[in-house]
């Protein structure tokens, strides 16, 4: 009989604590734990109860959403988080505690007996004001492999008494291997019931999806992670990674069928976009490149046997299969990304396109890279383009003065349906200037663009030679609600390939909504 698998979602207490990762737009972390929560994780960590202003408004503004996952507060065994957690009206409380004695006397400077009773406390306190707790024990499995058995039993079966729901082992260093958990957990659960234990590993070795699985095969069904690695350090257990994994190999769970996962794509890009960080594309399973293929064997490999190189369906996860143009690609490898477009290209013609294609990469335009300019360039290629805006002009200037902020501003011209529109905007700096200019003159014909925000934009110098006359590559990634793309400019100006790479980012998203208005 297939098991339930709960899954607690700790993407925005853990992974908000991600080095470079920002929450900037609470609607945006919003969107993100609805889409999750539709997923069908059990429970959704959305910050620190004792923590600052935003977190505790996320939390509020979550809870008046009616998601089926039930929102948690996490904090420490200490008075003034229990009462924060139960001010914030939510129905879980997370609380963390230590196991080890050592941390106990130095890190919190407690008696251990004592601390053994805070924990009590603060457990009966929730429980008893009507909330569900559930008890990560930090350290957990370094405390039981080294020297501290002893007390971390005592830990782990106070929290049990004192009504706990799970108890969490927690591998918080990220450093345990695959024998030392199987230890632990078959001799953990002599004293505590399967049925309630969870874990939750680090991925600082990348092992934490194996050993979440591992812990799934030991009986354990109460996992928890983050989408997409993101966490603290290198990251957490990845959902996207051990939920596909344990649904694929066993053809669907009790509570997460095998047709559940097919948002998990863009469920990744939205949390990105919440976080403020760029997508990976080389992630298991959501990854852009997840299901991407070079020229060469395994290119020629697929074509003959389809999906012979693939370890699932991309589609399980709604992901796409990919197939990489590069300098010296042959006629072939063209019409097969093509067919991945859903444009059909003749042999003839693709020979005549990639000889033009290995000419841009001679000028340091290697599309390749950039899968959205490349779509542009070959639906123009094949006379396929929709009707889109115009460019005409544009210009910026900067002004300097003593030791204020450089003030930048662009003045744009672009036509769209034969109306012409003039306008201007002030950035920091001239790039954001021009993509300022560029969605107020877009916006009015094209609302759905308002949810376009740029990921990641990358400068890149080749021409060396050539000094100060060599070219710039602007490689820039973009994303909506649902998806991720990338475009490229190339120029010796710097603006002008800026200026490249944001028209393409736009023209694409406007070519794949006409795309979508068509199939309806």
């Amino acid at each position: 009989m297939k098991k339930n698998l709960v899954v607690l979602d700790t993407t925005f207490r853990d992974g908000a604590q991600r080095i470079w990762a920002k929450i900037t737009n609470i609607k945006d972390v919003l969107k993100a734990a609805t889409a999750i929560s539709e997923l069908g994780v059990s429970y959704l960590e959305l910050g620190f109860a004792n923590s600052r202003r935003a977190s505790r408004r996320l939390i509020q503004e979550a809870l008046k959403l009616g998601l089926k996952a039930k929102i948690a507060a996490f904090g420490r065994t200490h008075p003034e988080d229990v009462k924060n957690i139960i001010k914030l009206g939510v129905p879980v409380g997370v609380l963390v505690g230590k196991t080890r004695r050592r941390d106990v006397e130095k890190s919190l400077k407690q008696n251990p007996d004592d601390y053994l009773q805070t924990i009590r406390d603060s457990i009966r306190t929730l429980v008893e004001a009507g909330l569900e707790v559930i008890f990560d024990a930090e350290h957990a499995f370094d405390a039981w492999l080294n020297g501290d058995r002893d007390y971390a039993e005592k830990v782990l079966l106070a929290a049990t008494e004192a009504g706990a729901t799970w108890i969490v082992l927690c591998d918080t260093n990220g450093g345990i291997n695959f024998l030392e958990v199987t230890q632990v957990i078959t001799e953990v659960s002599k004293i505590i019931p399967l049925d309630r234990l969870g874990v939750h590993f680090h991925d600082d070795r990348r092992r934490a999806s194996a050993l979440s699985e591992l812990a799934w095969e030991l009986g354990i069904n109460h996992i928890q992670g983050t989408i997409g690695t993101i966490g603290e350090r290198v990251g957490n257990a990845p959902i996207t990674t051990f939920l596909p994994d344990l649904v694929w190999e066993e053809q669907g769970l009790n509570n997460f069928p095998l047709n559940s996962l097919q948002n998990l794509c863009s469920i990744y890009v939205l949390v990105c976009r919440a976080l403020n960080i760029k997508p990976n594309p080389f992630e298991p399973w959501v990854g852009e490149n997840a299901f991407a293929t070079k020229a060469g064997m395994h290119t020629d490999g697929h074509e003959k046997d389809p999906g012979s190189y693939f370890h699932a369906p991309p589609k399980f996860v709604g992901n796409k299969e990919r197939t990489e143009l590069a300098e010296g690609s042959g006629a072939s490898n063209l019409v097969t990304v093509a067919k991945e477009f859903g444009l059909t290209i003749a042999r003839g013609l693709a020979k005549k396109f990639m000889d033009e294609f290995n000419q841009l990469c001679d000028e340091g335009k290697d599309l390749g890279q950039a899968r959205a300019s490349f779509y542009l360039w070959l639906l123009g290629k094949l006379g396929e383009l929709p009707p889109l805006p115009k460019f005409k002009k544009w210009r910026t200037w900067d002004e300097k003065i003593g030791r204020q902020a450089i003030q930048s501003e662009a003045s744009l011209t672009i036509t769209v349906a034969e109306e012409k529109i003039l306008v201007n905007a002030e950035g920091a700096g001239g790039v954001d200037g021009l993509n300022q200019a560029l969605r107020r003159a877009l916006l009015p014909y094209f609302p759905f663009l308002e949810e376009v925000r740029l990921a990641d934009f990358r400068p890149e110098i080749f021409n060396f030679e050539l000094d100060t006359a060599a070219k710039v590559r602007v490689i820039a990634t973009f994303t909506d609600e649902k998806e991720s793309w990338t475009v490229m400019g190339v120029n010796a100006d710097f603006l002008e390939a800026a200026w490249e790479a944001l028209w393409d980012a736009y023209c694409y998203r406007i070519v794949k909504e006409k795309e979508k208005e068509e199939k309806q």
